[in-house]
């Protein structure tokens, strides 16, 4: 039976070790770029998040721009003047 076996060893210590210490190595070297991936953009992300920030703060400007100039044009003037349309009699849209 010992000598069944021999040939079976001698196989997979031949042929099987090399085997799995090469898909060990390619696991290990995946496992190191996944790593380096989530790590970088971690790294690459502060300076977009920053970005976003100051980009959502110019949209609230804007925002509260716009909305005091809605208000302006849809409150009418306290004093009646001349026509702001000129001459034609059309309707200025944006006042």
């Amino acid at each position: 039976m010992l000598d069944d076996m021999v040939p079976i060893v001698g196989i997979v210590v031949t042929i099987g070790l090399p085997m799995v210490i090469a898909l060990v190595a390619i696991l290990a070297k995946h496992q190191r770029k996944m790593a380096e991936l989530l790590h970088g953009s971690q790294r690459d992300a502060q300076p977009l998040m920053q970005e976003i920030r100051a980009l959502r703060q110019e949209v609230a400007e804007l925002k509260t721009r716009t909305e005091a100039l809605l208000f302006q044009s849809s409150t009418p003037p306290l004093e009646s003047g001349p026509d702001p349309a000129g001459e034609t009699g059309e309707q200025n849209p944006i006042r």
